[in-house]
């Protein structure tokens, strides 16, 4: 049990709606002790078929993630996703819409 709470547990940080698609953003497990990257993932759907899966870490002094670490923008083509942290520079994730 404790394993799966710090290494696999899926947490919802986020769930952002635009038409018909839906970005799921999970922190995945604990972050590295101590002080370490915290794991995540996005998934982006398509009503409920799955477009985009990807996990990606955030350097931000071993906190968990928060709807602050995210900043989310859509276009009629593009899902642009920031992911921001105290120890890291902006990484930006660009998915199109089709």
């Amino acid at each position: 049990m404790i394993y799966y709470k710090v290494n696999l547990e899926k947490v919802n940080i986020r769930t952002e709606h635009y038409n018909q698609y839906t970005l799921y953003i999970n922190q995945i497990g604990e972050p590295d002790w101590p002080f370490g990257k915290t794991h995540c993932q996005y998934i982006l759907k398509d009503q409920n078929k799955t477009l985009s899966s990807v996990k990606f870490d955030i350097s931000d002094d071993g906190c968990n993630a928060s709807i602050n670490n995210f900043k989310i923008e859509w276009t009629d083509d593009y899902m642009i996703l920031t992911v921001r942290g105290s120890e890291q520079f902006d990484h930006y994730y660009m998915e199109e819409l089709k």
